[in-house]
C-alpha cells in the first residue's frame, strides 16, 4: 500500500489543492471536487 499527498495547482489558478493518492485512488473532499470543476 503506498500512500502519498500531491499538491495540485493549475496554471491558470491562484488555488491550491493538496489530494491523497492511495493504491492509485485519489481521494478529495466535497468542497475540493467543486472547486476543481469550478463548480457549486
Amino acid at each position: 500500500m503506498k500512500n502519498e499527498i500531491v499538491i495540485y495547482q493549475p496554471d491558470n489558478s491562484p488555488e491550491k489543492l493538496e489530494v491523497r493518492i492511495e493504491d492509485d485512488t485519489i481521494w478529495l473532499t466535497q468542497n475540493q471536487i467543486v472547486a476543481l470543476f469550478d463548480s457549486s
